[in-house]
Parts: C-alpha cells; structure tokens; sequence
C-alpha cells in the first residue's frame, strides 16, 4: 500500500541528484560566503557603532551639563542663605570653605564635560573604537565624580548650619479618656 509514496519520493530524490541541486542544509554552508559581504558585514558594524558612539556622546554631554547645572543651582542657593544670616550661629568660614570646595568640582566638572566632545571624536576616528570608548567611559566617569563631589560638599554645608540651630520639637498631647 505504501510502496507508491516510497516510489514518488525516491524518484523525487533521484531527479534532484541528477539537476546537481544541493540536498540539504549543510550543502549551502560548505562554501564561504564571498569575501565582499563579510567586509560589507564588517563596515555595517563599524558604521553601527560609530553612530552609537556619536549618540552616547551627545547625551551624556547633555545630561552631565544639566547635572552640574542643577548642582551650580544648589550651590547658589544655599551661598544665598548663608550671606542672609546676620549673626549666625554655625561657624561661617567652615560653611563657605564647603561650598567653595563644591564650586571648585563644578569648575572642574564643567572643564571635564568641555573635554567629552574631544573624547568621542577620538573614538571615532581610533583604529580600535573599544579602547577608545573605554577612554570616552573614563572621562564621563570624572565628571560623574565631580558632581557627587559638589554635591557632598553642598550637603556638608547645609548640615552645618543645621546642626547650629537644632530643631524644637512640639509635645503633642492626646486627650485623656
């Protein structure tokens, strides 16, 4: 009863031998592909991660501007509140040495995010772009330090001048039953 099927699919078989088509899978793998698509391959990648790079470098720029940006704001504000106190009582040369402390890193920090331009066109024109990167990471990475840096310094500052005026806490009664 099943011979005929056997039939139809070896003469199928044997009509395929014969045109000289491959017969599988591994017949289409047994030849390298021509050299020109894998150099078309490489320059696709190498333009891929040429663009990446150019785009992580535009944001990071952006977003570590705005960073120290609002870090400066902080800074002003609490350099604003302490010129507003007439006779303070926390020590004022400590609080405005921290925050000179804190504008020094958003100085440094501006000059390092000025640098970063440099840094991805470095990466991109560099014969190996994965060390170049790493450079670029490096660079961000200064920056990213100088912002904690102002920040801590500001946050110092502040908690100076709280401590000198500690806080009174209200007695909250409850009504008795």
């Amino acid at each position: 009863m099943n011979k005929p099927k056997y039939l139809l699919l070896s003469g199928l078989v044997t009509a395929l031998m014969l045109s000289g088509l491959p017969l599988g899978v591994s017949a289409i793998y047994d030849t390298p592909p021509p050299a020109d698509t894998r150099q078309g391959d490489r320059d696709a990648r190498t333009e891929t991660m040429q663009t990446r790079i150019k785009e992580f470098g535009d944001r990071l720029e952006l977003r570590l501007a705005a960073a120290l940006e609002r870090a400066d704001n902080l800074h002003q504000r609490v350099t604003n509140r302490v010129a507003r106190f007439t006779n303070p009582k926390f020590d004022r040369a400590l609080v405005e040495q921290k925050l000179r402390e804190a504008a020094d890193a958003i100085a440094a920090g501006r000059q390092k995010v000025a640098t970063i331009d440099a840094e991805v066109t470095k990466a991109l024109a560099a014969a190996n772009p994965t060390t170049a990167f790493a450079e670029l990471r490096a660079a961000v990475r200064a920056v990213i330090a100088s912002v904690r840096t102002a920040h801590q310094k500001v946050v110092e500052a502040i908690r100076l001048i709280r401590s000198a005026y500690p806080t009174t806490s209200v007695a909250t009664t409850t009504p008795s039953q």
